[in-house]
């Protein structure tokens, strides 16, 4: 809650995870962290000060760029896959997509807060502002094309990452959403809502598949397991709970990767 950043080993062996970097990064609570860039080296912190620090895991995680272009807490932060873009959302109501380019900085940036002489230059392209309350999460799908927000404007709204424009947007039947995370096939998104509930969509078309009671606060992180048959939630209420997904729901998720695989195989 005091801003600082902790970076553990999973390599170590035990029950206690040996801590490989301590960073004091922010002034006020961190709400988002997330690992990507070019190489997959990068992490980006989102915090309550309303800054978004960007470090380089093959540096001993120095700070590569400051960015100050939300005028709230900074609620989420996400690279997109192939690292070429960072989008960000927070209390301001403002969601922002952001280029990253390994090259010096130009005076013509839109955007840019540089703190060493690195080559990394990250440019604010688009950014929108939601008609009502704070946009609370965000994720990408696997291709990097698209972006979900949810926040409390009781929706699930789908963005086109390249030009920032809304595509569409599901009810989630919830006052407030806190949560989202889309399955790795693409097929399904995770929510969470202020109602202390999990709901399954249809991606394509928002309707919910199912959903699912039993946290006695509001649920703060959800997860698709590896083999997509369950979802791990974690709550306010220090519970983790592994819910079993409905076997159709797994059967379709497994196929659609099948299919991206053959895919990508024959392209290649």
């Amino acid at each position: 809650r005091v801003g600082n950043l902790r970076v553990h080993s999973l390599s170590t062996a035990g029950e206690v995870l040996q801590i490989e970097t301590f960073l004091e990064a922010h002034d006020a609570e961190i709400l988002s962290l997330d690992y990507g860039g070019h190489d997959g080296n990068l992490l980006a912190s989102a915090a309550r000060d309303r800054l978004i620090h960007v470090f380089d895991q093959t540096k001993n995680y120095d700070t590569v760029c400051t960015l100050d272009d939300h005028a709230a807490a900074v609620t989420s932060v996400r690279f997109a896959p192939h690292g070429t873009r960072l989008m960000s959302c927070g209390g301001d109501k403002r969601i922002i997509f952001r280029s990253l380019v390994n090259a010096p900085p130009t005076p013509s940036a839109t955007k840019t807060t540089q703190l060493s002489a690195s080559t990394l230059r990250v440019d604010a392209l688009h950014t929108q502002s939601m008609p009502f309350g704070t946009v609370y999460d965000m994720c990408v799908d696997r291709t990097g094309r698209l972006a979900l927000s949810v926040g409390q404007d009781n929706g699930l709204v789908v963005w086109d990452i390249s030009t920032g424009a809304k595509k569409r947007r599901y009810s989630t039947e919830s006052e407030c959403t806190l949560r989202v995370r889309l399955d790795p096939s693409g097929m399904f998104a995770a929510t969470t809502g202020s109602d202390k509930g999990i709901r399954l969509h249809d991606f394509h078309s928002g309707d919910i598949v199912c959903m699912a009671f039993g946290h006695s606060e509001p649920v703060t992180a959800i997860s698709f397991s590896p083999a997509l048959d369950r979802l791990v939630s974690a709550s306010g209420d220090g519970c983790i709970f592994v819910w079993q997904l409905p076997q159709a729901v797994t059967r379709t998720m497994i196929s659609r990767q099948n299919e991206v695989a053959l895919q990508s195989s024959v392209e290649s």
